[in-house]
């Protein structure tokens, strides 16, 4: 298996929160395969990450092996309704072979209920990528960060309205 160089210091500052801040879990479900593309209204896609490897084995391994990743969002758009997956996406040597590894459904409604948001769910806009796990999006017109990507559960920080 692969591993990932994770970046300390941007990956430090993504999961500190500001002190009072609203922050709460979101579910993120694992999905098999995307079926959503005709609705993609908007598709994102973050800074990559490189796998740890040494110079021989990144010039000696089979070139579709991941040597990194990154993550994209994609926000779609049903009549009003929102909804956002996230996937990510990892590439072999100097960006071959690229696939999605992993999707996984933004839980929204969840989302709604946590920060006790009202109204219909739409509205959803990614605004940019802090660090490869983490960026900005707004809703129902206030900013919220996500972070910690490539989890089950990810951390949703509302920033203001």
């Amino acid at each position: 298996m692969t591993r990932f160089l994770c970046l300390a210091i941007p990956l430090t500052i993504g999961w500190s929160v500001a002190a009072g801040s609203e922050t709460h879990l979101i579910r993120a479900k694992p999905v098999d395969k995307p079926d959503y593309y005709a609705w993609v209204s908007e598709l994102k896609t973050g800074p990559s990450e490189s796998a740890k490897l040494s110079d021989e084995e990144y010039e000696t391994k089979p070139h579709d092996i991941p040597r990194g990743r990154h993550f994209r969002v994609a926000a779609l758009t049903s009549e009003i309704y929102s909804s956002a997956y996230i996937e990510e996406v990892v590439f072999g040597y100097e960006g071959c072979c690229k696939r999605v590894a992993h999707i996984w459904k933004f839980d929204l409604e969840e989302l709604f209920d946590q920060f006790k948001l009202k109204g219909d769910l739409a509205g959803f806009t990614l605004v940019k990528w802090e660090d490869p796990r983490s960026f900005q999006f707004r809703l129902q017109g206030a900013l919220y960060r996500a972070f910690g990507l490539g989890t089950n559960q990810i951390k949703v920080e509302k920033l203001g309205g």
